[in-house]
């Protein structure tokens, strides 16, 4: 009976208008379980006018049925609840997976032979790769653990089937967005935000390098994004796009951020500087950051490739200045003039978020006591007990002694106030 329910289920989803005898056709069930599935689920359907071509005698064509507008969802529930109400439940993962793909099989060849019953296979294997990321998802919740291995073949099967697509846009802001309306649907499921990141990465595995490189970068930058109007989603839903960036191993990170950010004609998906110095600053506040050896070296070397901006300045500044083993004094002399250049052209860009607020913030304070000129008393006159010849002749900076702070005034300050460089008058 459950079988039958199945197949009576998956046929009306793929044929949407049928009479009884098409219905019965399709399913492989006789008159009186398909009438009688039919008068069961009533009110998800809806007579409408007959068709003429297939009488049933003199005047007297078949009644014709459609499935009422928006009772798509609810019926895939009865589906979902019909498959569960088999050996589904109890499946494992790898048995889930091999389900899938016997049934992509079945899909792949009706399609191929143009046999009638394609769409009901199509509408069959939704189902089992849905129910299998809510059964992955369910398992991930109990257990905290799902092998990287099954989350993979899964999306490998999801993008045979043509499901799970990715966005097609490669302006980061859309994809940013697009990322945080997934994490957003994914949350409210119950899913934890760990599993919703990885399956996101997953499925951009399971295709082109190029997808990998949009999802990287722009959930690293949506967190910059969240609070400067950029994108329509809540702030809160577009700061745990760092979560989707923060399952890809450093290494792939840096490899996909290289791209991201090439200034070639028609090479990088950064538009402009702006989205430039997003993906860098997300990066460079990614979390444990400072303690990446990867990332430090990374950012330390940007100024000397070919996809070196001014723009990247601050967020390059925000990123290495509390990693350890920094020479400090070198990195100030590198950075200063593209720092000036950065702090000015910025007073054009118009609403901050706090982030570049508080790259910018630093920025200024570094330029406004220049160290290579100043001695390490005279940037620390409270007293830290550091003799001469101590840590400034090491040419080093104690980690969190440029922790961000909010910035004093200043009473000759090199570039104007944060006012200003917002667009503001000052």
């Amino acid at each position: 009976m459950a079988h039958e329910d199945l197949c009576l289920a998956g046929s009306v989803l793929a044929l949407r208008r049928f009479s009884l005898q098409q219905l019965c056709k399709m399913a492989e069930v006789n008159r009186n379980t398909a009438g009688s599935w039919l008068h069961r689920h009533r009110t998800l359907f809806e007579e409408v006018q007959a068709i003429g071509a297939e009488s049933k005698g003199r005047g007297r064509p078949y009644k014709t049925w459609r499935l009422r507008d928006g009772c798509d969802a609810e019926l895939r529930k009865v589906l979902d609840s019909l498959y569960r109400g088999t050996d589904h439940a109890a499946d494992t993962p790898p048995k889930i997976l091999d389900r899938i793909e016997a049934q992509l099989e079945a899909w792949q060849v009706s399609r191929r032979f143009g046999s009638e019953s394609a769409e009901q296979e199509s509408v069959a294997l939704r189902a089992l790769v849905r129910i299998a990321w809510e059964n992955l998802a369910d398992h991930h919740a109990a257990s905290g653990e799902i092998s990287a291995a099954v989350i993979k073949r899964l999306a490998e099967l999801e993008c045979a089937a043509g499901l799970g697509k990715l966005p097609a846009t490669n302006r980061l802001p859309e994809v940013a967005a697009w990322i945080a309306d997934r994490m957003e649907r994914m949350l409210r499921r119950s899913v934890r935000d760990e599993f919703a990141g990885r399956v996101l990465r997953a499925r951009a595995e399971a295709r082109y390098f190029t997808d990998r490189v949009k999802l990287t970068a722009a959930a690293l930058a949506a967190p910059v994004w969240s609070d400067e109007g950029l994108i329509p989603q809540r702030e809160e839903t577009l700061r745990r796009c760092v979560v989707a960036a923060n399952v890809v191993p450093v290494a792939e990170c840096l490899k996909e951020l290289e791209f991201a950010i090439d200034i070639r004609p028609a090479r990088g998906y950064c538009i402009d500087e702006q989205e430039t110095q997003a993906v860098v600053l997300g990066l460079a506040t990614r979390p444990g950051a400072n303690y990446s050896n990867e990332i430090r070296d990374w950012l330390g070397a940007l100024n000397l490739s070919n996809d070196w901006l001014p723009e990247m300045a601050p967020a390059v500044l925000q990123g290495v200045a509390e990693a350890r083993g920094i020479r400090w004094k070198s990195l100030v002399d590198s950075l200063k003039e593209p720092l000036q250049i950065a702090l000015e052209r910025q007073k054009d860009w118009g609403r901050l978020g706090a982030l570049r607020r508080q790259a910018l913030d630093f920025g200024l304070r570094v330029l406004d006591a220049p160290l290579a000129k100043a001695s390490w008393h005279a940037m620390n006159d409270e007293g830290a007990g550091i003799a001469e010849g101590g840590a400034w002749a090491a040419d080093a900076i104690p980690p969190g002694f440029f922790a961000y702070r909010p910035r004093q005034a200043s009473a000759q300050p090199l570039l104007g106030s944060l006012d200003s460089i917002e667009g503001g008058a000052s």
